[in-house]
């Protein structure tokens, strides 16, 4: 019966009640990638580890993955860990970053401190450019 709660809870934090019965090669992407976040959820872990948890999503799909990522970390306290080569998500939800290069740590600390122009051209070869979303004034972050 905990179990069956838990599920459930997950299922309305989602927002993934209709989707129930559903076979999980029948959802779209996004779909898909919110019923593997409800299942890690439901195993009610103190540490969530992602891979490219947006990686080929689209913008609607993208933008709700990252608000959930944000409720699960803000509102559940839930430590999340997340590879990604999105850099804009590091400025929305991420505290600290650690980026590599060739197997080294490139740089290490508070987003906001690290995520430099200077840090992102050392180490991955190329300019950016750190600019503010014109409506929310979140940083956002563009190659040249």
């Amino acid at each position: 019966e905990e179990d069956k709660k838990i599920v459930n809870n997950m299922l309305g934090m989602m927002s993934l009640e209709a989707l129930r019965g559903r076979y999980v090669n029948q959802l779209s992407g996004g779909e898909r990638q919110k019923v593997f976040l409800a299942a890690s959820l439901a195993q009610q872990p103190k540490l969530l580890l992602l891979d490219e948890p947006t990686a080929n999503l689209d913008p609607s799909h993208r933008l709700e993955i990252r608000n959930i990522i944000k409720c699960i970390t803000y509102d559940h306290k839930i430590t999340v860990l997340h590879v990604t080569h999105d850099f804009n998500h590091l400025f929305s939800w991420s505290h600290k970053v650690l980026a590599l290069k060739e197997g080294e740590i490139s740089f290490f600390g508070k987003s906001d401190e690290v995520l430099t122009q200077e840090n992102l051209k050392q180490t991955f070869e190329t300019d950016f450019e750190i600019l503010r979303h014109p409506q929310t004034e979140e940083k956002i972050i563009v190659t040249e």
